[in-house]
């Protein structure tokens, strides 16, 4: 460091003030009061997308197993979030069935805290149950018009605010059922992923299945050749390795494939994914099942293939295409024949930008055919955006398919629409649905569905589509905690079924735009703490590249009047990691389309998470500076790569850099400086 720190700071830090000056909600933020805080995750839109369905979990809260809870609210009605379980199990991983009248989701309700297996839960017993005594709140779900509602009431009770809302909840919620009796023989079987066919016919599921017994031994037996995917005869794993099973809701019968590839070779199956006719399976996975394996740099580690599901006998495996690396989250296959994976723009590298990558069955079933994102800006996350209504074939007629993207730049978000068609191998076009403004996105929270309307009254006399959104996202110039949003956009469809040429930024959802709603009121604690600003700022390192980072001060500090403070140097992990603000950078007029939400205070963070005692540690008085390094997540392929044997070179210059930044702006005081982290920022 080069500048010196000779000024006297005029800041007082709130902990140097006596215990009564001391506001009650500084006492209450403490390590163990904000590990004890929920999260609010996994939120998923219903077929027709008038229903948002989410996940309520705990962080590190003192209890002897997991707990977890599912809500349900209503798209863009605001505060309509209600619990559907009783947060008594770990019940996750929630999605609507196909035909929009059910949820399924793993619970552990046989075996808490050790197995899950699949429940259902009729929406329609939840709903008569929840609304029979609230004639007002009756209408704002369509299925509860066909409810037969008795004149059965319910209790409000209080539910612990650190596991739901603070709203009255019904004291009797219907009880779940096991979506088959086969799930339960011995608990010896644990479901550990599942997905619904497109169709709403069939239900395939990962088990990590640990005995020879369980529900291999109950299922109807076939006469069908062994699908090898994966397993070892070593006695230290025998067993150990997922087993792929697919459940007939028709029959109620459970077809079983034996995860077995070759003899003494183990391979780990590692998801799946549905084709559109729900007819094939799309699987990946990997050799070797242990940690050491997933970064090894093989051109054959992981591979892509595919089976029939609906074949009697004969059944064989499809070689597709294989990777050096295992892919990140979840493929997707389009109904145009296009395979949707996101992997390091150059596979082989360790670290690097992730990356659309898109491959073209009907062009090359072994190369990418196109590479989408990852030069300057990453691909973060994707989800197929056409659900195609049951028994209706291909709904847009044209042999289009859509696919949503989270793509992220530098230290904001969005979320794009990529357009794909079966006649061309690369897409067509692409447009932003949604993009971050004074806030920010949860980890992976957000889901779209893409859904066509036919003109079929006078009160819709025309064909368009809708395509809705709905996320956990946080704001920092709002001072709000994170919570379930919701919005959406109507586009008018042509007679070809082509969506109306426009520019679709005056459609995009945001903030600023005022077309989101909040659906939830969870965290509502944190309305109160004390208001962090936090500002971006820019410098270049010493081999010139510009660098981003947010600095977090304290609660009424002035950096015009009050000199230098003790600062921590807070790392994030990763390294492919990045930390992002909820920042609404742009200076904001009373005239602005934000102008009815109340003018925001510039530069302020909120989105307090697990590893982030940033606000706590910048709540006790210090300057909290976190630099997005090199290796950050973001900036590209060239950004993130250079990581690749610049492990404690590059990440450590440019978080030194930082702190040499903050001094000259004369905000930090070199003689008091902490450093903390996470992973590989510790």
């Amino acid at each position: 460091m080069t500048t010196s720190a000779n000024e006297t700071s005029a800041y007082s830090m709130p902990v140097q003030l006596s215990q009564s000056q001391v506001p009650q909600i500084y006492q209450q933020l403490n390590p163990t009061f904000i590990a004890s805080q929920p999260k609010i995750r996994s939120v998923k839109l219903s077929p027709n997308g008038d229903f948002v369905l989410y996940q309520v979990t705990q962080f590190y809260r003192s209890t002897s197993r997991p707990l977890s809870t599912l809500w349900l609210a209503e798209m863009n009605k605001p505060s309509s979030a209600i619990p559907i379980t009783r947060g008594e199990f770990y019940d996750r991983s929630g999605v609507f069935h196909p035909d929009g009248t059910r949820i399924l989701f793993l619970s552990d309700r046989q075996a808490p805290g050790k197995k899950s297996v699949i429940y259902q839960l009729s929406l329609a017993d939840y709903i008569s149950s929840i609304y029979r005594d609230r004639s007002d709140d009756v209408d704002a779900f369509d299925i509860a018009d066909t409810i037969d509602k008795d004149s059965s009431s319910y209790d409000d009770i209080i539910i612990d605010e650190v596991l739901t809302c603070p709203i009255p909840t019904p004291s009797t919620i219907p009880e779940p059922t096991v979506l088959t009796s086969k799930f339960a023989i011995a608990n010896k079987t644990n479901v550990r992923e599942f997905a619904t066919s497109p169709s709403g016919e069939l239900v395939g599921f990962l088990a990590d299945n640990d005995h020879e017994e369980g529900i291999a031994t109950e299922i109807k037996k076939k006469d069908v050749d062994v699908i090898e995917m994966g397993s070892s005869s070593s006695s230290q794993t025998k067993g150990r390795l997922s087993k792929f099973g697919v459940y007939n809701f028709t029959t109620g019968e459970i077809r079983m494939f034996e995860t077995r590839r070759k003899k003494n070779q183990q391979h780990q199956l590692e998801g799946f994914t549905w084709s559109s006719d729900s007819k094939e399976i799309l699987y990946w996975s990997r050799r070797n099942r242990g940690m050491e394996w997933s970064e090894q740099v093989d051109p054959d580690q992981v591979l892509l293939e595919s089976i029939s599901v609906v074949e009697e006998e004969g059944v064989k495996r499809k070689y597709l295409a294989s990777y050096p690396r295992s892919p990140s989250g979840s493929h997707v296959w389009l109904s145009t024949g296009h395979i949707a994976s996101l992997q390091s723009y150059e596979p082989h590298n360790i670290l690097d930008a992730r990356t659309l990558h898109i491959h073209h069955l009907p062009t090359s079933t072994t190369t990418v055919t196109e590479r989408i994102y990852g030069i300057d800006e990453d691909a973060i996350r994707i989800v197929p955006a056409c659900v195609r209504p049951r028994g209706e074939g291909d709904p847009t007629k044209n042999d289009h398919d859509f696919l949503a993207v989270e793509v992220g730049n530098d230290t904001e978000s969005r979320i794009d629409i990529i357009v794909f068609s079966s006649t061309s191998p690369t897409h067509l076009s692409r447009f932003t649905l949604f993009h971050t403004s004074s806030n920010a996105i949860w980890f992976n929270s957000w889901d779209v569905r893409r859904v066509i309307h036919s003109a079929s009254s006078s009160s819709n006399p025309t064909n368009h589509v809708t395509y809705f959104f709905t996320a956990v996202l946080s704001s920092g110039p709002y001072h709000e905690p994170p919570n379930v949003w919701s919005g959406k956009i109507h586009i008018h469809l042509h007679d070809n079924q082509e969506e109306e040429k426009g520019n679709h930024k005056f459609r995009t959802l945001s903030r600023s735009n005022q077309n989101l709603v909040r659906l939830s009121n969870h965290l509502t604690w944190l309305t109160k703490t004390p208001v962090l600003k936090t500002e971006i700022i820019y410098w270049k390192n010493k081999d010139g590249i510009q660098l981003s980072g947010l600095v977090r001060f304290p609660p009424n500090y002035d950096t015009t009047t009050h000199g230098r403070i003790p600062t921590i140097l807070f790392i994030h992990g990763g390294p492919y990691r990045r930390d992002i603000p909820g920042v609404f950078i742009l200076s904001l007029s009373s005239s602005s389309s934000v102008a009815n939400y109340g003018s925001p205070p510039k530069k302020k963070d909120y989105m307090p998470y697990y590893c982030n005692w940033r606000e706590l540690l910048a709540s006790a008085g210090y300057l909290i500076i976190s630099p997005n390094y090199r290796a950050s997540q973001g900036r590209g392929s060239a950004f993130a790569s250079s990581a690749n044997a610049g492990i404690g070179v590059h990440d450590w210059s440019d978080c030194d850099s930082m702190v040499d930044q903050v001094v000259r702006r004369g905000w930090a005081d070199e003689h008091k400086l902490g450093i903390a982290g996470w992973s590989h920022g510790k």
